[in-house]
């Protein structure tokens, strides 16, 4: 019997803007808001005898899907998402100085500009007679990637998400779902390098350096500057193409306790640092090579704040901060993501 908690969200890459595709890979989700904006224009010219506008003159305008999702950020399986937001990605056998994995491999993402890759997803949301209620949603292209960890908790990812189109039911009857069985990052498997400058990431080696102490929460926001257009004459209430990634921002949070100046330091002098954010999961894929997720920012820069003190408290230190892009042409963020899978 179908119950509450049959809910279920999976989605597939497409390849021609408007044509959804049968979806090719399921996720756990916590939380999701999807919905469809509709926008109408309604005529209101004068007629005798009639007091309130006319169903007949409202019209339908645009249509715009969007919501987030919110996943527990999985040891397998992520990739597909993490390639929507940032759209170029190699995918290589991972290397630990000298030796070579035989079934890690290593995703490395980086941010490409341009037209948006866009996503199908299918939400199946389950009503109380039983029955399961899907709908499918295309075009659907990346506008914000949230990393969030806070001490004692799973690390999560917020996805938001704006679109072409919702149909309810599902266009491919329903979609298979392709869930990958994997482990979660926690708190307790990550750490924080925050310095003048750390070692970058390759193609399958990660970044390193020395991680700094106290962090009890971090958080990174990646949006992609989609310019939330496309509605032309002839593409009807629906956008008529892809949406275009403009200027992007990255920026975040954390909070440490203040161990030594190094943080308030920073913000004073508004020193720039390199950051280096890696979760390595405990169980390993082969010997040497473990699940890991790494985010690697070149060049940020504190927005704030001093340390205060509050009655008999640990002092601690708040500290926003954004991502900028290197002279030397390092891209504002690159994300790592070492894993099982030979493909996304």
């Amino acid at each position: 019997m179908v119950s509450q908690l049959d809910a279920s969200l999976s989605v597939g890459l497409e390849s021609t803007f408007g044509t959804p595709v049968t979806t090719t890979r399921a996720y756990e989700f916590t939380q999701e808001t999807l919905t469809d904006k509709i926008t109408s224009a309604q005529g209101n010219g004068l007629r005798p005898g009639h007091i309130t506008s006319r169903a007949t003159r409202r019209v339908v305008q645009q249509e715009d899907p969007s919501g987030a999702v919110t996943i527990d950020v999985p040891t397998a399986g992520l990739g597909l998402l993490l390639n929507a937001a940032f759209g170029s990605v190699t995918n290589e056998l991972a290397e630990n100085g000298s030796t070579t994995a035989t079934k890690t491999y290593q995703q490395v993402h980086t941010p490409l500009w341009g037209a948006a890759p866009t996503l199908t997803v299918q939400k199946c949301v389950p009503d109380l007679d039983g029955n399961i209620q899907p709908y499918t949603y295309d075009g659907m292209a990346v506008s914000k990637l949230t990393l969030d960890a806070k001490q004692g908790a799973i690390l999560t990812a917020a996805i938001d998400l704006s679109g072409r189109a919702v149909t309810q039911g599902a266009l491919n009857a329903f979609d298979p779902l392709h869930y990958v069985d994997a482990g979660v990052y926690s708190f307790v498997d990550g750490s924080i390098v925050l310095a003048s400058s750390a070692t970058s990431p390759t193609a399958t080696a990660l970044g390193s350096g020395t991680p700094v102490a106290g962090i009890t929460d971090a958080s990174i926001d990646w949006e992609t500057g989609l310019d939330g257009k496309g509605w032309t004459f002839g593409s009807g209430v629906h956008r008529g193409r892809r949406q275009q990634r403009l200027l992007a921002k990255l920026s975040g949070k954390m909070t440490a306790e203040l161990i030594d100046p190094t943080m308030p330091t920073a913000y004073l002098k508004q020193q720039r640092l390199a950051m280096l954010l890696t979760f390595a999961y405990s169980q390993p894929i082969e010997d040497g090579f473990n699940p890991t997720l790494q985010v690697y920012m070149p060049c940020v820069l504190l927005d704030g704040d001093l340390p205060q003190v509050n009655g008999a408290a640990v002092r601690t230190v708040s500290a926003s901060f954004t991502g900028y892009e290197t002279d030397d042409g390092q891209p504002p963020i690159t994300v790592v993501y070492r894993t099982a899978d030979a493909t996304l």
